[in-house]
């Protein structure tokens, strides 16, 4: 069973009464899945919202001719499978666990009492919803007011905030991302994506060996 000081350490759950948590943390068992692992299909019943304790995870849409669309990355804190519990349609996208994750799940019926029971909670949920929301706004935008550089760059430099590691050469981000994934992350073609990478390398402005990006100029990402 989860602690509820762990728990409470969660975004979702932070404003939450320890009692409240207390009834909650019996109904949260803990899940561990491999890198790689398929959490849950797209086109799957939601069962249960997920909550990650340890890992990543990334959101894949799959396109009828077969094509995956990277849609977002999450990590420890984040919780994703809400919008099938919400409103009992099939999954919308795709989890695949990207390294070792652990999450604790709560299931569709405790998940409802759960909500029914904590207007706080509620709250927070329509909160987080709200921010996906707006971040969804957001890259639109970009895809329609920014040429591709300018949209892989800023990818790149919030990747690098988030998941980065300074290093006395520079930023290191190593993801397990292909081209085809970080294209689909700014709305572009995975040529598009090489060709900017191949440019910036040619610049020194950052350095590849396989998946690992080293920049080495975070700040030329700015104004490509």
């Amino acid at each position: 069973m989860v602690a509820t000081g762990i728990l409470q350490q969660f975004p979702l759950f932070s404003h939450l009464s320890p009692a409240l948590l207390a009834e909650l943390a019996p109904h949260m068992p803990l899940r561990r899945y491999h890198g790689g692992q398929v959490i849950f299909h797209q086109g799957d019943t939601g069962t249960s919202l997920h909550i990650i304790h340890t890992g990543r995870v990334k959101i894949v849409v799959l396109a009828e001719e077969g094509q995956e669309l990277l849609v977002t990355l999450l990590e420890t804190g984040d919780f994703f499978g809400e919008l099938a519990l919400l409103d009992g349609n099939p999954r919308s996208a795709s989890a695949v666990a990207l390294t070792d994750t652990e999450t604790y799940t709560l299931d569709r019926s405790d998940f409802h009492a759960f909500l029914r029971g904590s207007p706080d909670a509620a709250i927070a949920l329509c909160v987080a919803v709200g921010e996906r929301l707006r971040t969804v706004d957001h890259r639109l935008a970009e895809c329609a007011f920014l040429d591709l550089p300018h949209r892989l760059g800023r990818q790149l430099l919030y990747l690098a905030q988030r998941y980065g590691r300074e290093t006395a050469e520079g930023v290191l981000l190593d993801l397990p991302l292909s081209q085809r994934e970080l294209a689909g992350l700014i709305g572009a073609s995975r040529q598009g994506v090489n060709k900017a990478l191949s440019q910036w390398e040619a610049e020194d402005v950052l350095r590849r060996t396989g998946h690992t990006l080293l920049l080495l100029r975070p700040e030329r990402l700015r104004e490509p």
